[in-house]
């Protein structure tokens, strides 16, 4: 509920008393993995509002108490009950700011196929792409954002694959 507000102090707030009186195996269910009635994430929420903020604490949060592979499946690829994950958020909701960070976050921990499943063939209950959404949200610079980084992905993988030769 704090991260669908915007609500930093209140997120904070929780998190301490957590850590005061939840295990990490707790914390990590409850709070980081927690879904509400919808299916969503905390970070779900967080997405819809553009909390850019609040998503940097989750992160953070996440780095230190998930191990990597789950925070892959279970914040960058989660999706709600509506099929929607994360990024479906973003590009309904036309966040550029969100995209942006994301768009760091996730550079050493999705491969090229999962970026390019993600964007462009997985489908939520609408039967949208996140690329879709971006389209049909008609926000010209999230559309240029998501191209920009998948060009940049792709020379980076290709880079990538070279050095390893």
């Amino acid at each position: 509920m704090a991260a669908d507000l915007d609500k930093m102090e209140i997120l904070q707030k929780l998190w301490e008393w957590a850590e005061e009186n939840l295990t990490a195996e707790e914390m990590n269910n409850k709070l980081l993995l927690g879904r509400d009635y919808m299916g969503r994430t905390v970070w779900h929420m967080a997405a819809k509002n553009d909390s850019i903020e609040v998503l940097q604490k989750i992160w953070k949060w996440a780095e230190e108490k998930i191990v990597p592979e789950v925070v892959k499946r279970s914040f960058l690829l989660a999706k709600d009950n509506m099929e929607k994950t994360y990024w479906h958020v973003v590009a309904e909701c036309g966040n550029t700011g969100a995209l942006d960070k994301l768009c760091k976050w996730v550079k050493s921990v999705l491969t090229l196929d999962e970026l390019r499943n993600l964007l462009l063939e997985d489908k939520d209950q609408t039967g949208l792409t996140v690329w879709g959404w971006a389209e049909s949200t008609g926000n010209s610079d999230l559309c240029y954002k998501l191209e920009d980084w998948v060009k940049e992905r792709k020379i980076i993988q290709r880079q990538s694959a070279v050095y390893r030769r």
